[in-house]
């Protein structure tokens, strides 16, 4: 395997990744260009992207069946995934099993990547890699009995309120084993323990950082967010306009408009009323027409927000609305605060877009300072190798 060579890639089948994923035991896997191209392949992609996540994160295979009805092995991924491409994947559930990290343009070094790309042909990776397992081999059955009670320590540092359930564990089982990792370096004479110890620091302290940054995809994939930002698109390109409510006794016409009405504008009572059936519909097609679906279905959708997704008024962190049944012109609707609809009503692009992800520097000293460990471990196990 090389930059050339990759074992996987997202235009393989669903069934190959799986079974590629079941026989790479005990390694990483590498599946690269996640890049969808349009809506056809964006759902097709998303949806390679749900059945290996999801086994890989569950440790689940999907069952099938023969044709005597006797049921066929199971074939769960053995390894670790490592993906790569232009887009992640869709859903919140799904992204809180995995470990999100963007890279910006120019975030990489060039320089120090062209000599850890040279380290490794030389073997100098390999050679350190077999080391560990080498050395994992006789302890193993020890490590395992003692993993889970590590992990939670672990965990338990990580974790913070805001953070998903997920996010915690995800974080602290690459801490764990990279801590392993320099505990063979320490044995194999290739650190001593205080430079370890700084090697450890610096990547834990990196890591706590990634994990604060999964919270702003998970957000982005939250489907009462994902509904409004639709719907806010929909209101945009006159796919759907807001009808407004007249005074008691007014005589003017409501003036035509382009698109599905998919509720009310009162303006008198610093309110929006959303018809639940045709607002989800639209931002619903329009979502499928971008290959971003809304990631559940009507009914869910409308019980989730109005439990665990709406935010109370006495929260100022988040975005503050309400919902509330209330009937108008003999149908339901919803209304909202306008404190976190005032963009449905005067919808505009944001002035100053920012651009999510871990700091470039952050990345470079992360690369660095795990490449810089294997090639030591790699010269030090080998010096006919450096």
């Amino acid at each position: 395997m090389n930059a050339q060579r990759l074992p996987a890639n997202w235009t393989d089948s669903a069934n190959a990744l799986e079974g590629i994923a079941s026989v790479a035991k005990d390694t990483l896997l590498l599946v690269d260009e996640f890049t969808p191209s349009d809506a056809m392949s964006t759902q097709q992609l998303h949806g390679k992207a749900e059945r290996l996540f999801r086994a890989q994160a569950n440790h689940t295979g999907r069952k099938r069946m023969r044709a005597d009805t006797t049921l066929r092995p199971a074939k769960p991924p053995e390894g670790l995934v490592l993906a790569t491409g232009e887009d992640i994947p869709s859903g919140q559930s799904l992204r809180s099993r995995i470990i999100l990290i963007e890279h910006r343009p120019r975030s990489v070094n060039l320089e120090k990547l062209s000599a850890c790309q040279n380290d490794a042909a030389a073997g100098l990776y390999a050679q350190a890699m077999a080391g560990f397992v080498e050395w994992l081999a006789p302890q193993i059955g020890d490590i395992k009995g003692r993993w889970q009670q590590e992990l939670a320590a672990l965990r338990q540092k990580v974790s913070q309120s805001d953070m998903h359930s997920r996010t915690p564990e995800n974080i602290a089982s690459l801490a764990l084993g990279w801590r392993y990792f320099l505990g063979f370096a320490i044995e194999s004479k290739a650190m001593a323990p205080s430079e370890a110890m700084v090697c450890w620091m610096d990547v834990w302290e990196i890591l706590k950082t990634v994990a604060a940054t999964q919270g702003q995809h998970l957000a982005a994939a939250e489907p009462a967010s994902r509904f409004l930002d639709l719907l806010r698109d929909a209101l945009m390109s006159q796919k759907a306009y807001l009808r407004n409510i007249m005074p008691e006794g007014s005589t003017i016409e409501p003036t035509p408009q382009p698109g599905t009405c998919v509720g009310w504008d009162h303006p008198q009572e610093d309110r929006v009323y959303l018809i639940p059936d045709v607002s989800y519909a639209e931002a619903h097609e329009l979502g499928r027409q971008s290959g971003s679906r809304l990631s559940c279905r009507h009914k869910p959708c409308v019980n989730d927000y109005t439990s665990k997704i709406i935010s109370p008024r006495s929260n100022p962190g988040r975005a503050r609305f309400w919902f509330a049944r209330h009937s108008m012109a003999s149908a339901r609707a919803f209304w909202f605060y306008i404190e976190a609809l005032s963009t449905l009503r005067n919808p505009s692009f944001p002035s100053n877009p920012s651009i999510k992800g871990m700091n470039p520097l952050l990345l470079d000293r992360f690369s660095m300072t795990i490449g810089q460990v294997f090639l030591t471990i790699g010269q030090v196990l080998n010096p006919n190798l450096s």
